[in-house]
């Protein structure tokens, strides 16, 4: 998302009034650059503590569990989005 902010203000694009961007993953860059990026933060900690169960109970020949694992993402409204009514 940031490449993408960076071309927009090549192109003469203003963020978030001629187009707003989002980001994913809520990296540190996010919120450092101009405007702040609207972002998805996923609970990376879970995830990995989940993967990680699975592969161990996999290795030890556990029966395997269907992989799918709702994780709840949030949204961090920052500077490069807004409403377009």
């Amino acid at each position: 998302a940031a490449g993408v902010l960076f071309e927009a203000r090549e192109r003469g694009l203003s963020v978030p009034e001629d187009l707003s961007i989002t980001g994913f993953d809520d990296t540190q860059i996010a919120s450092r650059v101009w405007p702040s990026l609207t972002t998805a933060r996923q609970p990376i900690a879970g995830m990995a503590e989940t993967a990680t169960t699975l592969l161990i109970e996999r290795l030890n020949g556990e029966p395997a569990e269907s992989p799918e694992r709702p994780f709840e993402c949030e949204l961090i409204i920052r500077e490069s989005t807004t409403s377009h009514a």
